[in-house]
């Protein structure tokens, strides 16, 4: 790395028109640049992250490097550069004075003889260091030299690029080891990064531009913004130095984050009514007025200031690895603030945001310029395409060719290739070995062996249960149904087909027995995925005009003629000898981790099968299915029908519904009750609790300590100790592993609403229906896909003592049981069955459930769940609100992934024939 810039380098001083305009009386340090109003005096304010008591596992890159040094380790030269930034922007200084308000120069004012070049021979710590006391008053940085422009830009890209390779580490570690899934490398990788010392503008006290950081620079994950310095909030739109770590006792806002998320922004690009936060409940409506605190009140002292704040827009993104990119777009200054009246009807407070001139174009507009542009170039910029592809169809996309300065034509002249051109002598005994895996690479095949032994993860599930010999119909030889697999069952993950024996190929459409594995000779299919990948497919429903494979480019066009071979010939022989296949329907789904569902809906017979020119004018092969009779409705058509049941369950079912919505509004989706068979309206009659009564004396001594994760639990805080070191939910609050007794955060904790470790207090977030059937009386089904792992609801009812109970029980009365429940919360996440020296975590004993539970009178949907010795959903006791064993939750899980409309059923400890269900809601 180039040597450290000088700190006299640096402009740091105000606007010297500025300073020869003041005429007010000076300082004691004198000089007529240090006139007029007083900036306030402002500390750094600590991230939560910044608590002793968290600190995240930092992997050990010196003492396993035999070549380690400090000229050579990159620690020791990212810990120089973040020294820089803070000794460059941190100096002890007293309050600064500004000249002229209009200026909005704030810059600190140096020491006595202070001009000395900035060390760079600075130590990197062996263990993490403490936060030293610096300087409280904000700086700005400007008229960086063009040297220190580039110098400051590659601190900044080299502090991503490391960033990026820990969140990589980090995922890959989590996935090999079936950990949380998603959205946690993003915060290892800050983690690490933060206890090393290389966060940037760490104290946050630079206002104005960030060195380094230039308009337009995009972000995949929000947790860049903290490590760069352009946001230091995690979560919240507004960051600023908060009053109570100034001097002054004032807020100063820095930046803030414009993504949608309040229902009064209006964002017109340059000009942006900004809302306040604060008074928003879990649906991101405002529920209450708005105080002028905190961030409000620190972006009305900028605008009081004139301090300028910086503007990040945050965007959805399909090709974003967190669904979102976040671009920087610039400076902005606050020139009027109101209290008005929401579009919910409660106060909010409004800012107008103007953006500032001579600045580059706003990373957002390039954005939409660009959009438009793969599509339509011609008409946007009709004058100065010299070619649309110069590559001639070579890449997989145009590359285009565009001048609109002179008539220089050059790149057309050269022929295009598309990879490097080797002499022949080099391809003499080119390819080696290759790898015999049919369906796709597996971690241990010959291709990860050449790359080191490391290969993705995305199949190290389905890779152990194979070797451990646990898939399913492996020599897939089954034709027709698969026992055990039910119509309409949901998988997330398309490998799962193949662990079950659904469908035996990874990437084919078409799974087959080869003909080199048959004694005929003759290939014979066995199922089908119809997902849409063939532009000649034909979806009726209950028959389907498929194409076979083959003939396809990379960009799923066809572009030769099929042969009838592999699949294409099985499928043939199938109709011939009058086999059924299985069809699974491949659907895009916004709720699945994987982007689709894949759901199996049957059995169909191949009824014609010709070759016919497909409508890119080659030869395809055509194959009629038509689903056989008998058989349940298929899961695709639930799916559809669900999704209208959400939105228009009257015009879709105008008769049987007795209520939309039985918890009259105190759950967070709708209830319904439907009944289309008799008259029984009993479920109206009820009380309806969101959550368990229990008696006074069980808060007694309720909450005991929480955490001080204000931006969430981390995995070493002490809401993780007290569950035996790890949470029990992931990232998308499924539950990883069941426990005796998981303790959630409760009131005593800092943590927001959205904490991992809160998931079964926030409440219902499918959307349930009781109903009634002849079979079994009253049950419940949701309307919404469940993934497995997911929180369906509490069981909730009153607390009786065992006394209460027998008196109960003596009138006649059922009662619930909790210590009846089978303990199926054991079986979820035990992998004994898999590793032989698995040994599974040891649990603190609880005491016995010793109470009964009252739902004659008052109650909730659980209520209505029916029995079944083979449930989808369990019972995993959880604490929040109080700290006493003796009374716990009773909350509900998925065992299973839950299509929309299917019955759910819990194991109540009782046999099958027990009515089907509990007698009180019978």
């Amino acid at each position: 790395m180039g040597s450290i810039v000088p700190l006299q380098d640096l402009n740091f001083f105000p606007d010297p028109t500025a300073a020869a305009a003041a005429a007010t009386t000076t300082t004691t340090a004198s000089s007529a640049a240090n006139t007029a109003i007083k900036i306030p005096k402002l500390e750094p304010k600590l991230e939560p992250w910044d608590e002793p008591h968290i600190s995240s596992p930092i992997p050990n890159f010196t003492e396993s490097n035999p070549n380690y040094s400090e000229e050579n380790n990159v620690y020791s030269e990212f810990y120089r550069v973040s020294e820089l930034f803070r000794t460059a922007f941190a100096k002890t200084n007293g309050d600064t004075e500004v000249s002229n308000p209009d200026s909005r120069a704030i810059v600190p004012v140096p020491e006595e003889n202070s001009h000395h070049q900035v060390s760079a021979t600075v130590e990197p710590p062996r263990q993490r260091r403490s936060h030293q006391h610096r300087s409280s008053e904000l700086v700005r940085v400007t008229d960086l030299g063009a040297e220190d422009q580039r110098y400051f830009r590659d601190v900044v890209r080299k502090t991503r690029m490391l960033y990026d390779s820990l969140r990589v580490f980090a995922e890959e570690k989590r996935r090999s080891l079936g950990l949380e899934r998603r959205n946690r490398g993003d915060l290892r990788a800050a983690s690490v990064l933060r206890d090393r010392g290389l966060w940037l503008n760490r104290d946050k006290r630079i206002v104005g531009s960030i060195p380094g950081v230039y308009i337009a620079d995009l972000f995949f994950f929000r947790m860049e913004l903290c490590v760069v310095g352009l946001h230091g909030q995690a979560q919240a739109g507004i960051d600023y130095v908060p009053a109570g770590h100034s001097s002054s006792g004032e807020p100063i806002a820095t930046s803030v984050i414009v993504s949608g998320g309040y229902e009064d922004d209006e964002d017109g690009g340059e000009v942006i009514i900004y809302s306040g936060h604060g008074g928003q409940d879990k649906h991101s409506k405002q529920c209450t007025n708005q105080k002028l605190e905190g961030g409000n009140l620190a972006l009305e002292r900028s605008m009081y200031y004139g301090i300028e704040v910086r503007v990040i827009r945050g965007l959805k993104y399909d090709g974003s690895p967190s669904g979102k990119v976040y671009v920087y777009d610039g400076l902005y200054k606050i020139f009027e603030s109101w209290f008005d009246v929401g579009r919910s009807g409660f106060g909010v407070f409004k800012y107008k945001l103007v953006r500032m001139g001579n600045q580059p174009e706003m990373g957002s507009a390039v954005l939409r310029f660009a959009r438009s542009l793969r599509t339509e170039p011609l008409s946007i910029r009709p004058v100065g395409y010299l070619s649309l592809d110069i590559s001639m169809n070579k890449e997989n996309v145009p590359v285009g060719l565009f001048n609109d300065i002179d008539s220089n034509h050059e790149p057309i002249y050269y022929e295009y290739i598309v990879t490097t051109v080797f002499p022949p002598y080099a391809y003499h005994g080119a390819n080696g070995n290759g790898c015999d895996c049919v369906s796709g690479c597996m971690d241990d095949c010959v291709c990860a062996m050449k790359n080191g032994g490391e290969f993705a993860y995305d199949l190290r599930a389905a890779s152990v249960l194979r070797d451990r010999g646990l898939w399913l119909n492996r020599d897939k030889r089954i034709v027709g149904s698969i026992p055990g697999v039910y119509i309409a069952d949901l998988f997330f993950f398309r490998m799962e087909l193949c662990v079950v024996g659904l469908h035996g190929q990874a990437q084919a459409g078409i799974d087959y027995v080869p003909a080199g594995h048959s004694s005929s000779g003759e290939p014979i299919a066995t199922s089908v995925i119809v997902s849409g990948g063939y532009e000649d497919d034909e979806d009726g429903g209950e028959v389907i005009i498929y194409s076979g494979h083959g003939g396809q480019d990379k960009h799923s066009k066809q572009c030769t003629n099929q042969k009838l071979e592999g699949g294409n010939l099985a499928l043939e022989r199938s109709m011939y000898y009058g086999i059924e296949v299985r069809v699974m329907r491949g659907l895009k789904y916004d709720g699945s981790p994987s982007g689709k569902v894949y759901v199996y809906d049957g059995l169909y017979k191949i009824f014609e099968s010709w070759f016919d020119v497909g409508r890119s004018g080659f030869g395809v092969f055509k194959y009629k299915l038509v689903r056989m009779g008998n058989q349940p409705e298929m899961g695709s058509a639930v799916l559809r029908f669900a999704r209208s049941l959400r939105t228009e369950p009257l015009s879709i079912r105008p008769v049987g519904y007795l209520s939309l919505d039985i918890s009259m509004n105190k759950e967070n989706v709708p209830v319904g009750l439907f009944n289309d068979i008799d008259s029984n309206h009993e479920p109206i009659y009820y009380e309806y609790i969101v959550t368990t009564v229990f008696p006074p004396y069980a808060y007694h001594g309720a909450n005991g300590n929480g955490c001080d994760c204000v931006s969430g639990c981390m995995d070493d805080c002490v809401c993780a100790m007290k569950n035996g070191g790890e949470f029990a939910y992931d990232q998308n609050g499924l539950l990883v592993r069941g426990k005796p007794l998981i303790f959630e955060c409760g009131a005593n904790c800092r943590c927001p609403p959205s904490c991992r470790n809160r998931v079964s207090q926030n409440g219902v977030r499918n959307r349930f229906e009781v109903f009634r059937s002849r079979e079994t009386g009253w049950g419940v089904r949701s309307l919404d896909l469940i993934q497995a792992g997911a929180f369906i609801c509490e069981y909730a009812g009153v607390v009786l003592t065992r006394e209460q109970a027998q008196l109960f029980t003596m009138n006649g009365d059922s009662l619930v049981y909790p210590n009846r429940f089978a303990e199926r919360w054991a079986e979820w996440g035990d992998l004994s069955h898999i590793f032989s020296d698995y040994v599974r975590p040891a649990h603190p004993s609880i005491p016995p459930l010793d109470f009964a539970m009252d739902v004659s009178r008052m109650r909730n949907v659980a209520c209505y769940i029916s029995q079944s010795s083979s449930p989808n959903i369990l019972v995993q006791l959880v604490l929040y609100d109080h700290n006493n064993l003796m009374f716990p939750h009773l909350m509900l899980f998925a065992m299973e992934n839950i299509p929309p409309l299917r019955e759910l059923s819990l194991d109540y400890g009782v046999a099958d024939e027990w009515t089907g269900k509990l007698r009180i809601c019978s």
